[in-house]
């Protein structure tokens, strides 16, 4: 039950490869590779909350990336153009020494794409070369359950999402103590961090203790019980401002839960407040704002903000696509450093990001995205001390400007911030709710399209024309900046 072996799936039970297959010693073995997939048969129903890594111990003698897919539906033969797109894929570069490497892939992130919380992955994919021509060799595919991959080591360094959030943070398994040797800065220091429980029923108690000259003084101490959601803790650090100490960080309790410290950080409060925003709106086309001389009056707040900011006559989006684009302007590398050039790629962590930046100066920084291409998926976490996605965000802009951010900064203003909010609108389809679809429902005539590529209309609009998309368009433009204000 803790993880689940597919090495013999693919062994005995493969849909016809178009090439030469054959077990050998345990290896499935292809001598060449003419570009079809592996499939597994049946269903699979493997939940993907439960999944934490996807291992896939393989040797490739020619190529240089194998690709893994899933999905949600019983996908019986491949290619299936009917069901291609509820599939997801991801990429993965080889070494390339010609050896057998097992390759983890973060199953938390990945299977974000196409899949949903509380779906079960019941199709698995793999694309094992990227040339037309190679011997690979597939030793085993394991799927590796959240609690199996904790138990690697009694402590390190995780992501965890709760309750539609995801955190960086340290996690431990019960009973254990984490100490760091610090220098409490002088001011108002205060430690602040969250905390969480992997297991329900199984309550992990947490502790701060402030050792120095070996006398320990307990400073937190708090039950966890409900498993699967952060809570939130403030601790005063003043009676040791200027000090250096051992902070120690103890979980016990229920023996064998883990436990999770959310982003623990020391700090002061800050001398000059400062708050940065970072807002992108999808799929924007500048030359429909009014701010860079569209005929209709798309964007009165934007233009006001202008006068009081500083205005770019010129900006140069990196890709025409989201994943590859958004690791740019967060790295300031092009898609050719970055590595990310499409849907399969996510940034590696080997790269620095400006919210891992901003994090190392002291700020707190949190990431509102309704574009997946743009969250951990990518690998665009990184930095983050907190991240809701699509999942929790929703898809328009009065759920993206809405309670949730204001909370979240309105309780931290004494806090330097960044704050990164990504809007979906105006990407397709484009339906303005009232009454920013006046200009659509004044006059909705023009060049009547053929309507093949309906993801740009509602369904409402039985008849698309190229002026009424236009017009609609623009009323969402107009509602972002509305929201936005």
């Amino acid at each position: 039950h803790r993880s689940r072996g597919l090495g013999d799936v693919y062994k005995r039970q493969l849909l016809p490869l178009g090439a030469d297959h054959r077990v050998e010693d345990g290896l499935l073995v292809i001598d060449a590779w003419k570009g079809d997939t592996l499939l597994s048969r049946g269903d699979l129903h493997i939940p993907v909350d439960d999944v934490a890594e996807i291992e896939v111990r393989i040797r490739l003698a020619r190529g240089s990336v194998f690709r893994i897919g899933w999905s949600s539906i019983r996908v019986e033969r491949w290619p299936d153009k009917a069901k291609k797109k509820k599939v997801g894929f991801l990429r993965t570069d080889v070494v390339d020494d010609g050896q057998f490497h097992t390759y983890r892939v973060d199953a938390r992130h990945a299977l974000r794409n196409r899949l949903a919380p509380g779906d079960v992955i019941r199709s698995f994919l793999l694309v094992p070369s990227n040339t037309p021509e190679d011997r690979i060799e597939i030793d085993f595919v394991r799927f590796v359950l959240r609690r199996e991959q904790y138990e690697r080591a009694s402590a390190g360094l995780t992501h965890e999402t709760f309750e539609g959030e995801l955190r960086p943070a340290v996690y431990a398994v019960s009973p254990r103590d984490l100490r760091w040797e610090l220098a409490v800065p002088s001011g108002e220091p205060r430690l602040d961090f969250g905390m969480a429980i992997l297991e329900q029923d199984s309550p992990v108690r947490f502790s701060v203790l402030v050792a120095r000259g070996g006398l320990s003084t307990e400073i937190f101490d708090r039950r966890i019980d409900a498993a699967e959601r952060w809570h939130e803790a403030r601790v005063d650090l003043a009676a040791w401002a200027g000090e250096r100490i051992d902070l120690v960080l103890r979980v016990a309790g229920s023996e064998g839960n883990v436990a999770f410290w959310a982003s623990p950080r020391v700090s002061t409060r800050s001398r000059k407040r400062l708050h940065v925003l970072m807002i992108l709106e999808d799929a924007l086309r500048a030359s429909r704002l009014s701010l860079y001389g569209h005929e209709r009056e798309t964007s009165p707040f934007k233009e006001r903000l202008a006068l009081r900011g500083v205005l770019f006559e010129h900006a140069f989006s990196q890709a025409t696509k989201t994943r590859p684009s958004c690791p740019s302007f967060m790295t300031s590398l092009y898609p050719t450093a970055t590595g990310v050039w499409g849907f399969y790629d996510r940034l590696d962590d080997r790269y620095l990001t400006l919210a891992e930046v901003l994090r190392s100066q002291g700020f707190e920084t949190a990431s509102f995205i309704q574009n997946g291409n743009a969250g951990p998926a990518a690998g665009l976490h990184q930095g983050f001390d907190h991240v809701w996605s699509l999942d929790t965000m929703g898809s328009r802009p009065q759920q993206l400007y809405g309670d949730r951010v204001l909370r979240w900064i309105g309780q931290r203003q004494d806090r330097n911030l960044f704050v990164y909010l990504h809007a979906l609108d105006p990407h397709g389809a484009y339906d303005p709710p009232a009454p920013y679809d006046a200009w659509y429902r004044e006059d909705h005539s023009g060049t009547e399209v053929p309507p093949v590529y309906r993801k740009l209309d509602p369904d409402w609009v039985e008849r698309p024309t190229r002026e009424g998309r236009q017009r609609l368009y623009d009323g969402e433009i107009l509602h972002n900046d509305a929201r936005l204000e």
